[in-house]
């Protein structure tokens, strides 16, 4: 299953005929047709009524394939940072509470970038990298392309006494350390696509 964030709403293409089907606060189709997904996508940007949609396909795969050939696609990597105190690490960007991370650069492993990043945005200096456990998937729009960053996350750990310096070039205001039961996923003011990942974590 995938799950594309557009402007924070789940598009969801899936090969389980049975999936979500009775949420009706999603709209559901069943296509594998390139066109015919584009516009159910397009659709989801103007249309108010639904909070998402639901895509059923015989060929998840080609489905997904079909819908990102509109879209530049972009790598980054990021990760939940946890302490030695069981407290998750979170950044303030842009008026939103979000996750470290960035874009992989050339010859760089999705590891080795998602440590580079989170020790760049939060100025850690001892960081490890454990497993990756998700990938989230969102777009967005400029003048002259649209783009589908798939993001790549990684479980990390950083002692507690580490030293946190916010990346102020790039709009990060503020660090912090949450316990886990601070963050109420549903308070908790960030994007749906890291509130997935948050979950997944969490959960």
């Amino acid at each position: 299953m995938y799950t594309i964030y557009i402007n924070d709403k789940p598009f969801i293409i899936t090969d389980d005929w049975d999936h979500l089907i009775h949420d009706h606060t999603y709209q559901h189709f069943y296509s594998d047709n390139r066109l015919q997904i584009r516009k159910i996508s397009q659709d989801l940007i103007t249309n108010n009524k639904y909070s998402g949609a639901v895509v059923h396909a015989e060929n998840m795969i080609k489905a997904f394939e079909g819908f990102s050939s509109d879209y530049e696609i972009v790598e980054a990597a990021g990760g939940v940072i946890e302490n030695e105190l069981g407290q998750i690490l979170m950044i303030y960007r842009k008026g939103c509470w979000d996750l470290p991370k960035g874009k992989i650069e050339k010859g760089e492993t999705e590891a080795i970038a998602a440590k580079r990043e989170v020790m760049e945005e939060c100025g850690l200096l001892k960081v490890e990298v454990k497993t990756k456990f998700t990938a989230t998937y969102h777009t967005f729009f400029m003048p002259q392309k649209n783009v589908l960053k798939i993001s790549h996350w990684y479980r990390m750990t950083s002692p507690s006494n580490d030293r946190l310096k916010p990346q102020l070039e790039e709009d990060i205001t503020e660090i912090k350390w949450f316990t886990k039961s601070q963050i109420d996923l549903e308070k908790l003011d960030t994007y749906r696509s890291i509130q997935k990942v948050l979950d997944l974590y969490l959960n």
